[in-house]
């Protein structure tokens, strides 16, 4: 009950928050073609703090970038036919235009790298370590990529595909935290 506590007093800090990156432009990544599993590193190390958390991604840090489903892009195209094949009236082909032209919007944002870059790496990085609940994890996400200028509805999308999804690699990570603490020698974790 207490993670759940100090959960809702993260949440409501979040929205005074002044998100402070060392450096403070920029986000020095490098990519290996190679890795197909993590193929992003920092070239240099990178300091996130909020109040809430302080985030230290060291160099070399490796990421996914966004994790984007692979058929994200399919669902505006898909919704589009289906409609087209439904209604054969104008305001058929109006809805279709708007699909088309929302999904070209959203395209640089569903890219594992972008705007959103520096919150997914932020947020790679507090799912490994755990220091904060999940759901503050996801909140920290979403207020670094509102900071960045991502918009609200892409916001939006990323958030639900985090919360929706995100509860896999938690799962994941938490198992290796423990292997790790109950690896670890008397007094080291």
């Amino acid at each position: 009950m207490p993670d759940h506590i100090a959960s809702q007093r993260h949440l409501r800090q979040l929205n005074q928050c002044v998100h402070v990156f060392v450096p403070a432009q920029g986000f020095p990544v490098v990519i290996d073609y190679s890795d197909n599993t993590n193929p992003f590193s920092l070239a240099n190390e990178v300091v996130y703090d909020n109040g809430i958390v302080h985030v230290q991604l060291e160099k070399g840090f490796k990421w996914d970038g966004a994790s984007i489903p692979s058929g994200a892009l399919l669902i505006p195209w898909l919704a589009t036919i289906v409609l087209l094949l439904l209604w054969h009236n104008v305001w058929a082909w109006a809805v279709t235009v708007l699909l088309l032209v929302y999904s070209i919007r959203l395209l640089p944002y569903l890219q594992k790298i972008g705007r959103h870059v520096r919150a997914m790496c932020v947020h790679d990085k507090l799912y490994r370590t755990q220091p904060v609940s999940r759901v503050v994890a996801d909140a920290i996400a979403t207020s670094i990529m509102e900071n960045d200028g991502v918009p609200w509805d892409v916001r939006w999308i990323i958030y639900g595909r985090i919360r929706h999804f995100g509860w896999i690699a938690w799962k994941h990570n938490q198992k290796e935290l423990a292997a790790k603490t109950a690896a670890a020698p008397c007094g080291e974790s």
